[in-house]
């Protein structure tokens, strides 16, 4: 019988799909919990409230996506409510909690982390790509500031801890292999890629309000670079990775495992859709396929193309 289970750095799920960190309310992410994912990942959350970026901070392009919400969330105190009644609902229904979480300092990150930890949180996913808050990003630019930051926290820390890169790293493969010697147990593959931006040629007019005008891109464009981010650091640690990037379909997922990724994470392609009735086509057309190429586990078909090259 196919077994859609994966292990994540000693976290089960009852399958590779888990909807990425973004801007979903809790209603939308318990819809998602009963469509069948195997993990939800919660907003980026700062010590403090952030008002993030005017509207419009989302804007649909033919490829995607471009966000420049800023990080909107009410901060770690005020979550904790919201927090623990998605935990309390997704492990009623045998889905995990990953909380995403963001600070303007390593300190910041260590108390919003070990908040997260209290709150229930199965993992904790460090956002150090946002490309519209300078000290987020800032936080995943080089590998000795991630591998100071990544130290601090899994210190702090009894679950596992991932981290969320950049696509466009200069050192993308020195900070990844930081961030896993320094104790991460994951690595989350991509963020957003940035700068990117539209305009309404009627209005003359920018159609971002954030400072700036530009936000990043996420969608279909970023799928391919994704996916070779996820091949070669793959290829280079063979580290559990969750792999995010323009993933729409069933065909994206076995693309994403082929190449390396334990667990595939997606959000733009449901915000297009604008309902989860694609999770249950996602996992019945994975399984379907697993069945009629023989695969029995998942973790059978991780790095499958690498394989085939060698």
């Amino acid at each position: 019988m196919t077994d859609l289970s994966v292990d994540l750095a000693g976290v089960r799920l009852e399958n590779p799909l888990i909807i990425a960190s973004g801007i979903l309310s809790q209603h939308l992410l318990r819809r998602c919990i009963d469509a069948g994912v195997g993990a939800v990942t919660t907003k980026s959350i700062t010590p403090k409230p952030m008002e993030g970026h005017p509207p419009p901070s989302i804007i649909d392009v033919d490829v995607g996506l471009i966000n420049a919400v800023g990080l909107r969330n009410p901060g770690i105190e005020a979550f904790e409510d919201e927090m623990r009644r998605l935990v309390e609902y997704a492990h009623g229904r045998g889905v995990k909690v990953i909380g995403s979480v963001a600070a303007p300092s390593i300190d910041g990150y260590v108390e919003v982390a070990g908040r997260m930890e209290d709150y229930g949180a199965d993992i904790v996913e460090l956002n150090v790509s946002c490309p519209t808050i300078e000290e987020v990003h800032s936080m995943g630019s080089s590998p000795k500031t991630v591998g100071r930051l990544v130290g601090e926290v899994d210190g702090a820390l009894c679950i596992p801890l991932s981290v969320k890169l950049s696509p466009e790293l200069r050192e993308f493969t020195d900070i990844a292999e930081e961030a896993i010697s320094s104790g991460a147990d994951i690595l989350s593959l991509v963020n957003t890629i940035s700068p990117a931006t539209s305009i309404d040629i009627w209005r003359g007019e920018i159609r971002l309000r954030c400072p700036g005008g530009v936000g990043g891109l996420s969608g279909k464009a970023l799928k391919p670079i994704a996916l070779a981010r996820v091949l070669m650091t793959y290829r280079e640690m063979e580290a559990p990775i969750i792999a995010s990037g323009g993933v729409s379909s069933w065909e994206d997922v076995v693309e994403m495992i082929y190449a390396g990724a334990t667990a595939v994470s997606f959000l733009t392609a449901l915000l297009k859709r604008g309902e989860p009735t694609m999770i249950g086509e996602m996992l019945r057309g994975l399984r379907n396929f697993m069945e009629r190429l023989g695969f029995g586990k998942v973790e059978e078909m991780r790095g499958y193309a690498l394989r085939k090259r060698s």
